[in-house]
């Protein structure tokens, strides 16, 4: 990588957990498109989940108490079942094909948020559909939050509890996720070290968004998030077309 790649990975990192400290969600879906246009699909989608862990680690540990313990149980144990079958797709899909499945899944999500889609019933039926998309979503693309919060909105968890209960279900997935990555050698050196790297612009990042979501209400910057995504999955695919 030269040093404009590394630089640019790290402002996309750190964009990503500002977005992240603002909505609770988010840093994935920024995240994972972008990077794929400056590093490889498959590496990009490891180094969010060993970034990822960092961010849920201070989020859950901010509120865990707050968590629904119960229900981070059930799509935990969904995800579980979800993730070799994304991990089949990051191993037999070619750059070009994952950066159009990361752009495309990324702009489907962005579309049933923008419609408003909440399920009418939420039980454990929902759990464990949402934490197995997840799951999948967790292996192949990087960006398993959507189904999860679909499935937490349809409940009407309070937003503590829900952001609690996200950061706890995050972090458990992720650090299973780098396992399963570590597994079949793609867990490198250099994107640990990248990881660490962009530690302290995610500590400003959180620190900016946090102030941030303090001011800025949740509906407003849910469209602002919604338009940043459309733009990320249109410059992942764009990406994958002129590869």
């Amino acid at each position: 990588m030269s040093g404009v790649d590394v630089v640019a990975v790290l402002a996309i990192m750190g964009f990503g957990s500002f977005v992240y400290a603002v909505s609770g969600f988010g840093f994935a879906l920024v995240s994972a498109p972008l990077l794929a246009l400056v590093l490889a699909p498959s590496r990009a989608v490891v180094l969010v989940s060993l970034a990822s862990v960092a961010s849920n680690i201070r989020f859950g540990a901010l509120g865990f108490r707050d968590a629904d313990r119960a229900l981070v149980l059930r799509l935990v144990v969904a995800s579980l079942v979800g993730m070799p079958i994304g991990l089949v797709v990051i191993e037999h899909a070619s750059a070009r094909g994952l950066r159009l499945v990361i752009g495309i899944a990324v702009a489907a999500i962005a579309a049933v948020m923008a419609s408003g889609y909440r399920p009418r019933r939420a039980g454990m039926g929902t759990d464990v559909v949402a934490g197995f998309v997840s799951g999948v979503l967790n292996t192949s693309t990087g960006t398993n939050g959507p189904p999860l919060v679909i499935g937490l909105h349809a409940r009407g968890i309070p937003p503590t509890r829900f952001r609690s209960t996200l950061a706890a279900v995050f972090f458990v997935t992720n650090v299973v996720a780098i396992a399963l990555f570590a597994t079949r050698g793609r867990v490198l050196g250099r994107d640990v070290a990248l990881a660490v790297a962009v530690l302290p612009l995610q500590l400003a990042a959180w620190a900016i968004g946090s102030a941030v979501h303090r001011r800025l209400s949740a509906e407003r910057f849910e469209k602002v998030t919604i338009v940043l995504l459309f733009a990320s999955a249109l410059a992942a695919i764009v990406g994958a077309l002129r590869a």
